[in-house]
């Protein structure tokens, strides 16, 4: 027998109707103009430093590698001042925090000197934001688009009624994290746009990885860009058509900006952003960068509405396995997120069989932001152990005077890993926002780019190094080694110059290992 509610269609529809009385909407049909990336030009200081390495480089761009957050917050104002003609920018998350209004600022006064600023932004998040990301498309250099838009703009109930009744498209989100400036100089990785991402934050930090680049490689993740802002998915904020916002408005937030701006300015952290490595290199016009070709790679935007099992080989993990040679001897493999799933260990294993020295870098459960992922990585350690991989898991609380992979010299010691990082024989690079788990190989769109680099790799595998470090990172072993019986773990630290080992995941409770081994019974593996 049919539910009563199927049978009476127009109470239900009158009751959704009454609860979305007075909820704002966005137009997914707003009209909108196609535009793409200027060509880089000899004029700009980008530009010159690009025209540059292609005479002296032909193939080739030089790439700088921004391991600490204060340097990767330090070169993207860096850029933004660099900026002539083009910013473009395209990211998961921007917040509205410290670092992240200093950079709002500082594109406005690229925008005033008559720079096209475009921003991208998936809209996960920005649901309550839309009165302030208007202000600012009030500009008439800035442009701004929401990727994949929630349809009603309220909250509780309008949120819930958007992913019920639309489920199948929001459940993929664009999770690309770029920033290009004059089609000629791009930071990508791992960073979104926010204090904990730049060590920024008293009580949290993000350690993350990105790479800065200059030459073609600009091109090539410019003209990615421009087929997600010229996709039917980026939705102008302008299609919030009750949204009046006027010049008074957005003088009031430069007002305001400024004053945050310079605050930030005269803090510890913009003393120490003004006076790094990179800002040094640059003023006294010595900065050191790696050449090598280098390829960008990205998921099509439309993945959004992909069928997983069709499409599966154009996703980015399937264009990474045809791009990277195959490790012979050694692989390194950093993940915050990682659910490697019953192919993945299989994949692995194959490789372990035939002499590839593997080691991956995670994180512990203390140090993990997202608890779900880790029910979905734990049940693995076993079978990926038995394969003779090596599995390391880094802390939480890591020490903060040491310059290494996996912590940063100002603010928070409490890290957690959200670098993403592939290293082939110490050759071959992947750097990029995919995660390796289900959620970012087949639902969430992604990009990286690829150096063929053995300076470069032999850079990174030092920091990996540093990484998986006992006073940094757990080392993961069964109890009776790889070839015993037992499904027993043990985790090795050492603390004080003393080693440790511990029986149970370190740094938890009973019941927070308990929700681990419960959510890890439950069929979620696919939206982990």
């Amino acid at each position: 027998m049919r539910s009563p509610w199927l049978r009476r269609p127009q109470p239900v529809a009158l009751v959704l109707a009454l609860l979305l009385v007075g909820c704002s909407t966005i137009d997914l049909k707003y009209p909108r103009a196609t535009s793409t990336a200027s060509p880089s030009s000899a004029s700009t200081p980008m530009g010159t430093l690009s025209a540059k390495i292609a005479a002296e480089h032909p193939g080739e761009s030089g790439f700088y590698i921004l391991n600490s957050g204060v340097e990767a917050f330090a070169a993207r104002i860096a850029l933004i001042e660099s900026a002539r003609q083009t910013i473009d920018l395209q990211y998961y998350i921007i917040h509205g925090d410290d670092s992240g209004k200093m950079i709002i600022e500082r594109l406005l006064a690229a925008a005033d000197r008559g720079v096209r600023v475009r921003i991208l932004v998936d809209d996960i998040y920005t649901v309550k934001a839309d009165a302030k990301i208007a202000v600012l498309a009030v500009h008439p250099q800035v442009e701004i688009r929401l990727f994949n838009p929630w349809k009603y703009r309220g909250g509780g109930f309008s949120y819930a009624f958007n992913f019920l009744s639309d489920s199948k498209r929001l459940n993929h989100r664009m999770h690309n994290k770029l920033f290009v400036v004059d089609n000629a100089a791009l930071i990508m990785g791992g960073r979104n746009l926010g204090d904990e991402y730049f060590g920024l934050n008293a009580d949290f930090t993000f350690a993350d990885l990105d790479v800065l680049g200059i030459g073609p490689v600009a091109a090539e993740a410019s003209e990615h860009f421009d087929r997600y802002w010229n996709s039917e998915w980026a939705v102008p904020i302008a299609a919030r058509r009750d949204l009046r916002p006027t010049q008074s408005d957005l003088d009031a937030l430069r007002a305001q900006l400024a004053a945050d701006r310079v605050a930030l300015r005269d803090s510890r952290f913009g003393e120490n952003a003004a006076n790094t490595e990179f800002i040094r290199e640059i003023k006294e016009h010595r900065i050191q960068l790696y050449y090598a070709p280098a390829t960008v790679l990205a998921d099509a935007p439309d993945k959004v509405v992909s069928n997983r099992k069709k499409d599966r080989a154009e996703f980015l993990m399937a264009q990474i396995r045809r791009t990277v040679p195959r490790a012979e001897k050694e692989l390194l493999l950093c993940s915050p997120y990682f659910v490697p799933g019953k192919e993945g260990v299989h994949y692995l294993e194959s490789m372990s069989t035939n002499g590839v020295d593997i080691r991956i870098l995670t994180n512990a459960q203390e140090a993990g932001d997202v608890s779900v992922v880790h029910s979905g990585y734990a049940p693995y350690r076993v079978d990926l152990l038995r394969a003779g991989i090596h599995l390391y898991e880094l802390k939480r609380v890591s020490d903060p005077s040491r310059e290494k992979f996996a912590s940063q010299k100002f603010g928070s010691a409490n890290a957690s890993l959200h670098t993403k990082c592939l290293i082939s024989d110490r050759r071959h690079v992947f750097i990029g926002s995919l995660n390796l788990d289900p959620r970012s190989m087949e639902r969430n769109t992604e990009t990286g780019v690829i150096i063929e680099s053995a300076e470069i790799g032999q850079k990174l595998g030092t920091l990996f190094e540093r990484g998986i470090a006992p006073d940094a990172s757990y080392r993961v072993v069964l109890e009776d080694g790889p070839n015993g019986s037992s499904s027993d773990l043990e985790w090795i630290s050492t603390e004080g110059g003393q080693e440790r080992r511990f029986k149970t995941e370190p740094g938890t409770t009973w019941f927070q290992r308990f929700k681990i081994k419960i959510m890890s019974l439950l069929p979620i593996e696919s939206q982990i």
